[in-house]
């Protein structure tokens, strides 16, 4: 049976429609040495939708963040990140800076890192304008907090990354460091992103300008799709070069795996051209899905005594699967729930395995279906299961955007504060989970 709707604890009505949402991530191993001053920070990334000009002037007289369009009736404009900070009931959540960027922020992510070490966070966009977007944020103890917006600005703009035209989006990124080399480099951050006309690609954050696609010496990418590319994730497994593989998914229904034929980073030249990586597919599904795939999130599981990879897939068909990739064009289903909305995002919360048992919550976005809190878990008895743990649905229109905060280990029940968007009515809500307990 599934549990009741959570009921908010509070709605908030922001000034643009909301397309992605994070958390700052807590530090690896926090201590009471090393507070947590990330604590409640969040970043909210916008896309706001524009009629089609009604003159007959040209697109070049509009400015370079004013049409990015689908279409002629849709487009990015006047796009923000917000840094948002809460208390620690949520009670009071205030805009705290606005950033306009170079078109719609349509995925983010932060990389993870000490916050310890004084580093600032990195923050990683997918922007409308075919263009990944590079952010600092720094994070301030309480004197620098009290005086905020005079003299502290945590979010800065470090640099914006080319990577294709700009009629094309970048519709999702995804982060994973790059290989250390024999000299000690690589410390810079690969970032995966996949492109509206069905590409995927690599490029090095550390990159100042990359235009990837307007010269013969561009990178080389797969193309694995013929409609859009919606989601890329990297794999969990390194292969001898410490590069790993791709997993992407498309408007084609089709979930695709790629490999890199050489090393999976790319190399400034002294020259200044940019050398990158052909990738190749290895195996690919275009059986199971019933519409395309939105959404991929790889997990490490063991399975007699040796580790495998599995994919939680989200897809418009309103499913959310548990898959094992094979070497056939379908790959084995594990386990599947409908949801009753298409599935848009996932994220991690946790995982657990013990006396054979392994068992994993994660927060999948359902577009016109709300939010949910799923419990996939692998029993002796009953081998693969996925239930729903929460759901919440007060939201009016799309819930694209979602993340949480993970209650302490001293928390029996390991609850959730959750914060979940949608898009059109513009509505934050923040919920908490009930009955969340991992078996």
């Amino acid at each position: 049976m599934s549990p009741p709707s959570s009921p908010s604890l509070t709605t908030h009505l922001l000034p643009s429609p909301p397309s992605c949402l994070a958390f700052l991530p807590p530090p690896p191993i926090p201590s009471p040495s090393t507070p947590i001053l990330n604590e409640g920070w969040f970043v909210v990334g916008t896309y706001i939708l524009e009629p089609a000009p009604t003159t007959s002037a040209s697109s070049s007289s509009f400015s370079s963040t004013s049409i990015h369009s689908l279409d002629e009736a849709k487009g990015g404009s006047a796009d923000e990140v917000k840094a948002r900070r809460r208390d620690y009931f949520f009670t009071n959540s205030t805009i705290q800076q606005t950033l306009p960027v170079p078109g719609a922020v349509l995925d983010l992510h932060f990389q993870t890192h000490d916050p310890s070490k004084g580093t600032p966070f990195v923050l990683v966009t997918a922007l409308s304008t075919g263009c990944v977007g590079v952010f600092s944020f720094s994070v301030a103890g309480e004197d620098q907090t009290a005086k905020f917006g005079e003299e502290w600005q945590p979010l800065t703009l470090s640099k914006i990354i080319a990577v294709c035209d700009p009629e094309t989006l970048v519709l999702s990124v995804a982060l994973n460091p790059l290989p250390k080399k024999a000299d000690g480099g690589g410390s810079g951050t690969a970032v995966a992103f996949s492109l509206s006309d069905g590409r995927v690609g690599v490029v090095d954050s550390k990159e100042s300008e990359v235009g990837l696609l307007k010269s013969s010496s561009s990178a080389k990418f797969s193309t694995p799709h013929s409609l859009e590319a919606w989601t890329v994730a990297w794999s969990l497994f390194e292969n001898e070069n410490g590069g790993r593989g791709l997993y992407s998914g498309g408007d084609d229904s089709l979930l695709s795996k790629q490999v890199p034929k050489l090393l999976s980073i790319l190399l400034k030249e002294s020259n200044g051209t940019s050398e990158a990586l052909s990738y190749q597919s290895i195996g690919s599904d275009s059986k199971t899905h019933g519409a395309g795939v939105t959404a991929i999130l790889p997990i490490r599981v063991l399975s007699n005594a040796n580790d495998e990879e599995l994919l939680v897939t989200g897809s418009y068909d309103e499913h959310v699967r548990l898959i094992m990739p094979t070497n056939g064009r379908r790959w084995k289903v594990l386990a599947e729930k409908r949801l009753g909305g298409g599935v848009w995002r996932l994220k991690l919360v946790d995982f657990r395995e013990r006396d054979e048992i392994s068992s994993i919550r994660v927060l999948a976005s359902c577009m016109h279906a709300g939010c949910r809190v799923l419990h996939i878990c692998r029993s002796v008895e009953a081998g693969w299961t996925i239930d729903v743990l929460a759901r919440f649905e007060e939201h009016e229109s799309m819930n694209y955007a979602s993340d949480f905060l993970l209650g302490s280990e001293a928390d029996d029940e390991r609850g959730l504060t959750v914060m979940s968007t949608s898009f059109y009515d513009r509505k934050l809500c923040v919920w908490k989970t009930s009955n969340s307990k991992l078996k």
